[in-house]
C-alpha cells in the first residue's frame, strides 16, 4: 500500500476530495477508526461533533459573575438562535455576553481562527436548554480526542482528513440537514421528551429493505441449522453398520466405531488433530463471516431456539406469556404452564436418553428403557445431561453465553487495533434522560450510544488535521473525552 499513499501524500485536501480512490480509502479508514463515535454517516451526536456541517469548533470554557449572571447569559444565548427563553434575563445577559465575545464574537457568530462555535445557529453539540448552556459555562468542556498514531500511519491520517474535510465541503445543504428536524418515516418508531419534537428511529430506508432481507435470511438459516444439525444428533445412533451401531464410542472395550473405522486408545492423535483443526476452523469462520457458530450451530442457541419454540407455541409470544404470568392460576394457566414444562422435561430427557446412546449400544438402552433398568451411570448421565438441557435452554439461555461458554472466555485475547467492538461508556451515557410524549426539540436530539472509543475530528487544511490526529496521547486526558465542534 506505500505505493498508493505515497501518490496521496503530495496532494492537498482539496485534490484528494476529487479522487473517487483517496475517498474511498478515506471512508473505510473513517468507518474503522471514527465511526464509533461520529457514526457511519459521520453526523456525531451529544458530546460528538458532526463532520458534515461547517461548525469548526474547540472547547469554551468562562466563568460569568454570579450565578444570577451565569443564568442571564445562559437566556441570552439561546435568544441568538430562537429559541425559548426568558426575555428579561436574556437582555439582562446581553451585557455579560462581553466575556463570551472575545472569542464568540458580540453577534455570537463564533470566530474558526479560534475554535469558537456559532451560537446562532441550532447546532447544540453538548445539549440544549438553559441547564445544559450553565453546565457549559460554569464547567467548561474539555474533549480530547485520543491519539491515532499508533493505530494509522501519517499517509493513513492525511487520506483520513482529507476525507472528513471533503464532508462539509457540499454546501449549506449539509448545515440545514442539522438545523432542520428530519421528519420520520412512515411506520418508523418515534422518541419524544417534554419539550422536543419527535425523534426518528428510523434507518434510511435502503438500509432498512437490506436489514428486513437479512431478517428474514438469518432465522431460516437457523432453522435450517436446528433441523440438521438435530437430525444428526438424533438419528446418528440408530444407524447400522455390519450388524453393530454405526456410531459408537465403546469406553468399556477401549474401542470407537464410527462406521467401518475403529479406533483404539493408541489412536487419540487422530482426536487431537481433528479438534486443533475445528479450533483453527472456529476462528477462520468467524473472522471471515462473523460469528456463524455462536450464532446458528453452538448446542446452546439450537437447544434455546427450540425450547422458545416449545414455549411460543404453548403460551403464545412474548405479549401474550406476561399476560399469563400476571393472570390469577386458573385451570388454564395450570395446564399452560404445566404442558410447557413436561414438553421441556421430555425434550431434556430425550436428548440425555440420546447422548448416553453413543455410549451404549442405543438398541439396548431403548430395551432396557421399557423396564426402567438402567444402570447407575447411565441414570447419572440421562439424568444429568437431560436436566442440563433443561436448565440451560429454558431459563439460563445467554446467561450460558455470557458466564460460561469458554469461547466467549478467550475472545478478548484475540482482539488488536483494529478489532471492531461495541461497548458502552457511562460516563458519557449517564445519567440517562427520562423521555416522555410532546413539545419542540432542536435538532441535535437524534443521538447515538457512546461507545469506548473516541474520534478524531479534522479542521482544515488537512495538515492541521493531520497534525492533531498524531499528537501524541501523553499528555491528553482519558478516552473518556472526545474532541468537539
Amino acid at each position: 500500500m506505500a505505493p498508493l499513499y505515497a501518490k496521496f501524500t503530495s496532494q492537498g485536501a482539496e485534490a484528494l476530495a476529487k479522487d473517487p480512490q483517496a475517498m474511498a480509502i478515506g471512508e473505510r479508514l473513517f468507518i474503522n477508526n471514527c465511526a464509533q463515535c461520529h457514526g457511519s454517516d459521520a453526523r456525531g451526536s451529544k458530546g460528538f461533533p458532526n463532520l458534515t456541517d461547517g461548525d469548526w469548533r474547540d472547547p469554551m470554557a468562562a466563568a460569568v459573575g454570579s450565578s444570577e449572571d451565569v443564568k442571564n447569559v445562559a437566556n441570552y444565548v439561546l435568544s441568538l438562535s430562537g429559541s425559548p427563553h426568558n426575555a428579561t434575563a436574556a437582555q439582562l445577559g446581553k451585557e455579560k455576553f462581553a466575556a463570551c465575545a472575545a472569542c464568540h464574537g458580540p453577534d455570537g457568530k463564533g470566530l474558526k481562527a479560534l475554535g469558537a462555535p456559532n451560537l446562532t445557529d441550532k447546532v447544540w453539540l453538548h445539549g440544549w436548554g438553559e441547564e445544559a448552556i450553565l453546565a457549559m459555562v460554569n464547567n467548561g468542556k474539555t474533549n480530547v480526542m485520543p491519539a491515532q498514531a499508533s493505530r494509522m500511519s501519517p499517509e493513513q491520517i492525511h487520506v483520513l482528513a482529507a476525507y472528513v474535510w471533503s464532508l462539509s465541503q457540499a454546501g449549506p445543504q449539509s448545515d440545514r440537514a442539522m438545523s432542520e428536524p428530519r421528519a420520520p418515516a412512515p411506520g418508523a418508531r418515534v422518541l419524544r421528551r417534554a419539550g422536543e419534537t419527535a425523534v426518528s428511529l428510523a434507518a434510511p430506508r435502503t438500509r432498512r429493505r437490506r436489514a428486513r432481507r437479512r431478517g428474514k435470511r438469518s432465522p431460516a438459516w437457523r432453522w435450517a441449522l436446528v433441523w440438521g444439525t438435530q437430525i444428526l444428533f438424533y438419528g446418528l445412533p440408530w444407524l447400522q453398520w455390519n450388524d453393530r451401531q454405526a456410531v459408537l464410542f465403546d469406553l468399556g472395550a477401549r474401542r470407537f466405531y464410527i462406521g467401518g473405522l475403529v479406533l483404539h486408545p493408541q489412536d487419540f492423535i487422530y482426536l487431537t488433530g481433528l479438534l486443533i483443526v475445528s479450533a483453527y476452523a472456529l476462528f477462520l469462520f468467524t473472522a471471515v463471516a462473523g460469528r456463524l457458530w455462536c450464532g446458528y450451530a453452538c448446542p446452546q442457541t439450537v437447544y434455546t431456539e427450540i425450547f422458545m419454540w416449545f414455549e411460543n407455541r404453548i403460551e403464545g409470544d412474548r405479549a401474550k406469556r406476561m399476560k399469563l404470568d400476571a393472570a390469577p392460576w386458573n385451570g388454564e394457566k395450570l395446564w399452560r404452564k404445566g404442558s410447557k414444562q413436561a414438553v421441556w422435561l421430555a425434550f431434556g430427557l430425550w436428548t440425555g436418553f440420546t447422548f448416553v446412546g453413543y455410549f451404549t449400544p442405543i438398541r439396548t438402552l431403548a430395551a432396557e428403557a421399557a423396564t426402567l433398568g438402567f444402570g447407575p451411570w447411565e441414570w447419572f448421565w440421562i439424568l444429568f445431561y437431560g436436566f442440563a438441557t433443561y436448565g440451560n435452554a429454558g431459563y439460563m439461555r445467554e446467561q450460558v453465553c455470557k458466564y460460561m461458554c469458554p469461547y466467549a472466555r478467550f475472545q478478548s485475547a484475540m482482539f488488536d487495533n483494529d478489532t471492531m467492538i461495541i461497548s458502552y461508556d457511562t460516563a458519557r451515557g449517564e445519567p440517562r434522560l427520562t423521555w416522555t410524549q410532546g413539545g419542540s426539540r432542536p435538532s441535535w436530539a437524534w443521538a447515538r450510544a457512546s461507545t469506548a472509543a473516541c474520534a478524531c475530528r479534522s479542521a482544515p487544511p488537512a495538515s492541521t488535521s493531520a497534525r492533531a490526529c498524531s499528537t501524541s496521547a501523553s499528555a491528553a486526558p482519558p478516552a473518556s473525552t472526545c474532541a468537539t465542534a
